[in-house]
């Protein structure tokens, strides 16, 4: 008897269900598995035994989870997980007969499951699909991991509301001559920098703030003045991270950094010292809404999601295990392929954004990081 069980961990994005769907619409179509199980609240629901059977999913149901946005199930976000733990968690695989295993998630998710394989030998095949909004899953040349699902809907959102920012801007700049628009990203500013896209001319007055490029505050202040001296008005683009004072920041059970959930912003620290020197200004923090939204979703990013949970079913027919599916940059222009890549080389597979798509103090994006990182054009962006 074969079950699979799957997982999400982490953050949202918009298209995590669609991996969802691939892996369960497969499973079925190649009717390899006596039942297809979810855990509830990630997992969480493994510790707790909180399984939920997905073998009798309705067609209309299942064809509607490829287009829900945010994490259908529930996600978790858990400390690293003891022995006593994992031996829990084994018993409630065993109860089940669990010999499949499928785990949905970010950097943290990617650390559990290589854990998984090493401390769960009850479980025969194991995989990991890809999602983080935040791109920084990966190689730092995006040619074994393009970029993460989720991401290209991600900056379809900034764009669409950079364009209604810049609008408000140009109409309020007698007053608010700054705003300061803060994305996701806790040390890492691919968000930040594929905001370029707005701006691929160059002619706007972006200055974008990367978690990997701190500058001293006095630095940026001199950047905004000669940015209103010049066009009257200035958009600072920030990532999450940037530091520019210090206040009190929470973590989850696992340390990462809660920027949504503490006692202040890096935007609004930047609007407070633009105030104090006289500098009218406001923050735009839209949160959660850049990873679950619908409105802005891309048909491809949806495709590329879905087609990585299909993969993962399609390798372990050939008995394939131990492996990230994934999408891998070609040589050629604009080239993708789908790829698998050993957990074994997936340790530390973290990429901050590479200091060479910096355009050294001027607070700006090259263009070669949009041609590295992003499928341009009609494939994916509008």
């Amino acid at each position: 008897m074969k079950n699979i069980l799957f997982s999400m961990s982490g953050g949202t994005t918009p298209v995590i269900n669609s991996t969802l769907y691939g892996l369960i619409d497969e499973a079925k179509k190649y009717k390899l598995f006596n039942n297809i199980f979810i855990s509830k609240y990630g997992i969480d629901g493994l510790i707790k035994n909180e399984f939920i059977s997905l073998k009798k999913l309705s067609t209309h149901r299942l064809k509607k989870l490829k287009f829900t946005p945010g994490s259908y199930f529930g996600i978790s976000r858990n400390p690293k997980i003891t022995n006593l733990i994992y031996s829990k968690i084994k018993k409630n695989l065993k109860k089940k007969k669990i010999t499949h295993f499928v785990n949905i998630g970010g950097n943290g998710s990617l650390e559990q499951t290589i854990e998984f394989k090493k401390k769960i030998n009850c479980i025969e095949q194991i995989a990991f699909a890809p999602k983080t909004i935040d791109n920084d899953l990966g190689d730092k040349d995006f040619k074994t991991v393009f970029f993460t699902p989720g991401f290209p809907t991600s900056i379809n959102f900034w764009i669409r509301i950079l364009n209604l920012v810049n609008i408000e801007n140009i109409g309020a700049q007698k007053h608010d001559k700054v705003i300061v628009c803060q994305t996701f990203g806790r040390d890492t500013g691919h968000i930040t920098a594929a905001c370029r896209l707005f701006d691929l001319k160059n002619e706007l007055p972006l200055i974008y703030l990367i978690p990997e490029d701190q500058q001293d505050k006095k630095k940026i202040l001199k950047k905004i003045k000669l940015f209103i001296k010049k066009y009257g008005r200035a958009i600072i683009i920030m990532g999450e991270g940037y530091k520019i004072t210090n206040f009190n920041i929470y973590k989850d059970q696992f340390g990462q950094s809660m920027f949504g959930s503490s006692s202040s912003s890096a935007s609004q620290q930047l609007v407070n010292f633009l105030i104090k020197n006289k500098i009218q200004s406001r923050a735009f923090v839209p949160t959660i809404i850049q990873r679950v939204n619908d409105f802005v979703y891309l048909k491809k990013d949806n495709e590329v999601a879905e087609k990585i949970g299909r993969r993962i079913i399609r390798e372990f027919i050939k008995n394939k295990t131990d492996f990230m599916c994934t999408l891998s940059k070609k040589t050629s222009k604009n080239g993708y392929f789908y790829n698998t890549v050993d957990l074994n080389l997936c340790i530390n597979f973290k990429r901050k954004l590479d200091k060479k798509y910096l355009l050294q103090d001027k607070f700006n994006i090259s263009k070669k990081y949009i041609n590295d990182s992003l499928i341009k054009g009609d494939n994916i962006f509008p």
